[in-house]
């Protein structure tokens, strides 16, 4: 609605097609003057129709001109009470009487230091040193005291030059609101630093989101104070800010326009002045208006240049702030630069011509910026640095003058053809710009220089090497090979094509050069091309030796640096260099803070990632919210993610493709469909639907969501659909259990021509992998042989996983050894598929054998190798690998690492584990999770459970792993506070809870006596599997609730899910806690029967208890007779331990007898029997047996408790009085029994020593 109430309606009568329809031009194809007829009157109505349509138009913009700027007026003075402008100078002065004439209620406080000016304002309604002559509104008031001044305001007027700016500010912050927005007056950038206003005013302030808006364009003080028309523009990143500033400050003489660019705006005001100064010494010098003209249109050229390299519009220097104020400052006297480069051109000095002067020319301290923005950003600017060198007294304006007009001739040849090249590289119309070259005659010689860049751009997009070469010689024929743009462009172009050898011999001879040695814009492409080609090593050489030359990294270098941390996850380095931008103040950098949340990321730290993106000052940086939510789903936190994109679209960030995928991909690690759909909804209304990156997410959520059909929709709405959508639907549907359907669409790319690349073959083949289709996998293989595929790489070592993981190793074996060459990868897949298929000695020949041909092992080869160590069970053979990879220097890859200290764990040598996980440079948290579960695995739950302080003191945050790992370690020793400690940290994170974390909180609250909390989880699970079930069902059993477990059992059939023989057991052991005979025997026969599951030892073991505990010893006696297999210890145990209850000595000395013939070195089988005669008081038998025991030597280890008591667990052993609250405990005992015999009670058994 307020768009439209907006439009002017002027717009419509003279530029719609209507109207030129009723009014047709002159025919094109004869001369205009040939429409004008001899007769006037046949001429006379059609030009007084346009020119009443022409009142018209004008009369309606008139109207909503006014219209308008009522309503503006209405909007915000209305809501606008008080205004500060800080600083009492001329354009300060004028801003002030402007916006107090615009209201008579509003106050305006001017914060001036002169106490003169200060009373002259308040008594005479004048400023006495600037407009004596002016009388200002009544409404205008003045002080020196800055709190009184700033409090309240609505608005701040900062009009403080820029060079005093940050002092002034940060002695004012105390006083500043900060949501108060800041209108910047100040033109300039601030010496040694080269801050602009947008900088200095949120940092000064300390607050980064302090409401800036920017206020620039050609005006005079004076001509503002006397109300001629004036045009300005506002410019803030905040539209509805820049909008409210433009209501506040239009009038009916007062122009203003908005814009977002803010750099744009600033640069040129800030330049504008350096170049006012040139324009100056030429009028000082009387060099003519031929010289003056071509000085200001090479500087507005420099001002372009530089502004678009800092991330301005070249619009932006086209408009009012850019060329409009450049024109006023150049050619008006009335302006102070341009008055003192004057008076430098005539030969006054600097010092004498500024003493002179009672307002500040920004120009001059700007320039000193000038020198040191070019070589930053790397623009040619020869003119605005003629100028910083005549301010620093190291050039005089003749000499000045000299150089310039001595500068290398520019031949500026079919300058047409020229620019319609450079226009289609900036289209992206690569193939037609380098047709159109090599159309041209003599394009050699009518090429201009400035547009080779964009020829080499063009070949290296396109990896067009024999245009690049043709191009390169060009180079050569006209001597342009040491230049620095040129020799970047080649290089690039070359590192693309994939010839990093010919990219190094530019940048060899170009070093050779005495001419121009290499900049940073020349070694930047090399350092990335090292690392393009995985030289990593060379490329950080490189990098080291560039600065040990003098030249220091930018921005770019930087962020090609961080890339390679990224990839490598080199946490540390990444830190360094975090560390080296903050000392070398390139905080601020959009590119470099996007690289360190990226690098932040990959290194699995996604908090320090946050932490970094929460602090960044232009939140509209919309790569930096992709990078954030591409960091969360890298790390697990897909939930994070879709939080973050919610956030992006309520701050109005202009969402792009990466947007969507990026969301696209956490929906389906999250399988959360109802939030894809939305996201789906939001790429329609964006207009996003064609865009094929965004397509191919979209359908692969649906597709890992298992939305299929879905995914088919979204497939058949796209008309031009890429070999990148269909290899998508192919691994849709093959992930989905449709395999002939891609079959079916691959058969379709075929007869329809549609291009098929080892992708699509890949994915095909991957596709039967996963769903274990050996029959489909060979008729794939049937089509790489037709298509004359197989001796690719990518697609041989395919085909090897795929009859790996099908159990064709014999299919698989055929493949391998006809593969001509084999790379690592190949080799790596065969020894990965002979250790899934438990060939474990055949994985180490291969391995042997790979040596053998010279290929070098990686990382992925080398954990296959260890797998294969550890399957053999081999300990010698794991140390031996183990110093293979020490000597490969493997030792340090994380990867191979967490396999070294997995395999140690599983051997039981968890000191060698520690070791090895103690000597890795990089952990990650995979690395802390495997020495998690190996303290586990060797029985050490106290140490698993106190690395947790370890991994979040090390900036990790744990993942579902660590926190299911560890909480099976909590559950071995009982400790409910630290358990519930960890699902507290789980919660408050929203660290993903899946099944398995759910399942070890089950199983951990049962185990610490908490069923309820148990129950609860359960009940709230929105899926449960097998392990869900049985847990649930073992809890209620272990708390005595048979009759509950037995009901979950009859639910979990409901629902479907097959129980198996870990249901049985936790059923039959609950029915022998409840008593419930019957039940349990029924039980044991169902599980046989009904579901196939056969019985083991310990099943048996739990009906023997269960006769035992009711009393029934003989048909327990028969049950073990009538067993299939030979019972083992832990079933004549039962027995025994049930005849002891029951106190039957004849049974119970038969069963000792049994135990005892089969294992009699073992101490413990011996007490049940000596309990037995303790029981009956048999006790001349029980001496004996006994003495037999300690004939042998026999000892039974003591047994042991313990509890949890504030945060501590206390481990009592039987007999065992060393505990450190022996003492305690005692007095405590005693008490007790001292109360029980005051009451009367038994205190049988309780013994005090």
């Amino acid at each position: 609605m307020v768009a439209s109430r907006l439009q002017p309606p002027f717009l419509n009568p003279l530029f719609s097609s209507n109207y030129y329809s009723s009014h047709p031009l002159p025919s094109p194809s004869r001369p205009t003057f040939l429409a004008l007829s001899a007769n006037p009157q046949e001429t006379s109505e059609p030009a007084k129709d346009r020119q009443k349509v022409v009142r018209i138009a004008w009369e309606k913009l008139v109207r909503w001109s006014r219209s308008w700027r009522s309503k503006a007026k209405t909007d915000v003075l209305e809501r606008t009470n008080k205004v500060v402008v800080l600083g009492g100078g001329s354009f300060g002065t004028a801003m002030a009487a402007h916006i107090a004439a615009r209201k008579a209620q509003l106050e305006v406080n001017m914060l001036v230091r002169n106490s003169q000016v200060c009373q002259s304002i308040n008594e005479n309604h004048c400023n006495c040193k600037y407009f004596p002559e002016h009388k200002l509104p009544e409404n205008v008031i003045a002080t020196t005291d800055a709190r009184a001044a700033l409090l309240g305001a609505d608005y701040c007027l900062h009009a403080v030059p820029v060079q005093f700016s940050s002092s002034f500010l940060e002695g004012i912050a105390d006083s500043v609101d900060p949501t108060l927005p800041f209108i910047s007056l100040s033109k300039g950038l601030e010496l040694n630093t080269f801050r602009m206003m947008s900088q200095i005013i949120p940092q000064a302030l300390g607050n980064p989101r302090q409401p800036f808006i920017a206020l620039s364009g050609p005006s005079f003080a004076l001509e503002l104070m006397n109300k001629l028309p004036t045009a300005m523009v506002v410019a803030s990143k905040d539209k509805k800010l820049a909008n409210a500033t433009q209501q506040l400050l239009a009038s009916s003489h007062l122009r203003i326009s908005t814009s977002s660019d803010v750099t744009g705006v600033e640069i040129a005001g800030a330049l504008k002045n350096v170049l006012a100064i040139a324009a100056g010494i030429v009028e000082g010098m009387n060099l003519g208006n031929n010289s003056m003209a071509a000085l200001v249109a090479q500087g507005c050229s420099e001002i372009r240049w530089l502004a678009t390299k800092m991330g301005a519009k070249s619009t932006t220097i086209m408009g009012l702030s850019g060329t409009g104020d450049i024109m006023l400052t150049c050619f008006v006297n009335l302006s102070r630069n341009k008055t003192v480069g004057i008076r430098l051109g005539s030969g006054e000095k600097l010092d004498d011509i500024l003493g002179s002067m009672n307002q500040v020319a920004e120009g001059v301290s700007t320039a000193g910026a000038v020198i040191a923005l070019a070589q930053k950003y790397n623009v040619k600017m020869p003119v605005l640095t003629a100028v910083a060198r005549i301010i620093d007294n190291e050039l005089t304006p003749k000499k000045a003058v000299l150089e310039l007009m001595n500068l290398p001739q520019v031949e500026e040849v079919s300058p047409s053809i020229n620019s319609k090249i450079k226009a289609l590289v900036q289209q992206g119309k690569y193939s037609q710009a380098l047709e159109l070259h090599s159309k041209t005659p003599h394009s050699a010689l009518t090429t201009a220089k400035f547009t080779f860049p964009s020829l080499l751009k063009t070949c290296a997009s396109l990896s067009n090497l024999y245009h690049g070469r043709t191009i390169h010689a060009s180079i050569v024929t006209m001597g342009l090979q040491s230049d620095p743009y040129i020799a970047t462009s080649l290089i690039n172009m070359y590192v693309k094509c994939g010839l990093l050898g010919s990219a190094l011999q530019v940048f060899d001879k170009m070093s050779e050069s005495r001419d121009s040695a290499p900049d940073i814009t020349v070694w930047n492409p090399v350092i990335d091309g090292y690392f393009k080609y995985g030289h990593f090593e060379e490329g950080l050489a490189q990098f080291c030796r560039m600065q040990e030359l003098g030249i220091r990294p930018d921005g770019y270098s930087l962020s090609i640096v961080l890339g390679i941390c990224n990839r490598l996850s080199w946490y540390m380095a990444g830190r360094q260099i975090h560390g080296y931008i903050i000392r070398n103040m390139f905080e601020g950098d959009p590119y470099l803070e996007t690289a360190l949340i990226g690098m932040y990321s990959s290194c699995s730290r996604p908090m320090e990632a946050w932490s970094l993106f929460g602090k960044l000052e232009n939140r509209s940086n919309i790569v930096a919210w992709n990078v954030m939510i591409g960091g969360f789903v890298e790390n697990g936190m897909w939930e994070k993610s879709l939080e973050l994109y919610s956030l992006a679209k309520n701050e109005n960030c202009k969402l792009v493709s990466a947007s969507f995928t990026g969301a696209f991909t956490a929906c389906s690690h999250g399988e959360v469909l109802d939030f894809g759909r939305q996201v789906h909804c939001d790429v329609i209304k964006m207009n996003f639907q064609d865009d094929p990156y965004v397509c191919t997410s979209l359908l692969t959520m649906y597709a890992k969501s298992g939305s299929v059909e879905d995914a088919k929709k979204v497939f058949d709405q796209v008309l031009d659909k890429e070999v990148e959508l269909r290899n998508a639907m192919i691994s849709a549907f093959i992930g989905n259990g449709r395999a002939y359907d891609a079959l079916g669409l691959y058969n379709k790319m075929k007869a329809g021509e549609t291009p098929v690349d080892s992708f699509t073959i890949s994915s095909l083949l991957s596709g039967c992998s996963v769903v274990g289709s050996y029959d489909f996998g060979r008729t794939v293989h049937a089509e790489v042989i037709k298509r004359s595929m197989q001796s690719n790489v990518a697609i041989q070592s395919a085909l090897l996983t795929m009859y790996y993981k099908c159990g064709s190793t014999e299919d698989a074996d055929s493949v391998f050894y006809t593969m001509k060459e084999r790379d690592v990868v190949a080799w790596g897949s065969m020894i990965a598929g002979f250790c899934q298929n438990r060939r474990f000695k055949d994985a180490l020949d291969l391995f042997r054998a790979m040596e053998k041909e010279g290929v070098k092992a990686d990382s992925d080869v080398m954990t296959s190798v260890i797998s294969a160590g550890l399957g053999l069970e081999n300990v010698e053979l794991g140390h031996l690998i183990h110093g293979f990879a020490i000597k490969r220097g493997l030792e340090s890859d994380v990867f191979v690492a967490c396999s070294l200290v997995d395999m140690y764990s599983k051997f039981g040598f968890a000191e060698s584990a520690e070791m090895v996980f103690s000597s890795m440079p990089n952990k990650n948290l995979v690395a802390w999770n495997s020495m998690i579960s190996c303290y586990s695995w060797n029985g050490l739950p106290e140490m698993s459970i106190n690395l947790l302080p370890q991994i979040l003191q090390h900036g990790f945050y744990l993942d579902s792993v660590s926190i299911t790992t560890v909480l099976v370690a909590v559950s071995s020793v009982a400790a409910l506070l630290k358990g519930k400690t960890l699902h507290a940290y789980q919660i408050r994170l929203q660290i993903p809870s899946d099944l398995q974390v759910e399942n070890a909180l089950i199983d951990m609250y049962v185990k610490c006596g908490c069923l309820k909390y148990a129950q609860l989880i359960f009940e709230n699970m929105p899926r449960r599997n097998l392990v869900t079930w049985n847990s649930m069902i073992a809890g209620y059993g272990s708390h005595g609730n048979c009759e509950e477990a037995v009901r979950l059992f009859k639910e979990m059939k409901r629902s479907e899910t097959a129980p198996d023989e870990v249901t049985f057991l936790a059923l039959i052991t609950s029915c022998s806690h409840s008593g419930m005979v019957e039940e349990g025997l029924n039980l044991f026969q169902l599980m046989r029967i009904e579901y196939g599951v056969e019985p083991r030892m310990e099943h048996y073991a739990s009906v023997v208890d269960l006769l035992g505990r009711a009393g029934r010893l003989d048909d327990a006696y028969s049950f073990i007779r009538g067993m299939p297999i030979d019972a083992d210890r832990s079933v004549w145990l039962c027995l025994l331990f049930a005849c002891r209850a029951h106190r039957n000595m004849e049974l119970g000395e038969l069963v000792a007898d049994n135990l005892l013939k089969m294992e009699p070195a073992r101490g413990s089988n011996y007490v049940p029997l000596l309990n037995l005669y303790g029981e009956v008081e048999m006790w001349d038998r029980a001496a004996n047996l006994r003495a037999s025991m300690k004939g042998r030597g026999l000892k039974k280890s003591p047994g042991c408790s313990w509890i949890e008591v504030k945060n501590r667990v206390d481990v009592f052993f039987s007999g065992d009085s060393s505990s450190t609250r022996r003492i305690e405990i005692y007095k405590t005992l005693s008490s007790l029994k001292s109360n029980m015999e005051g009451k009367g009670c038994s205190y049988e058994g309780i013994e005090v020593c």
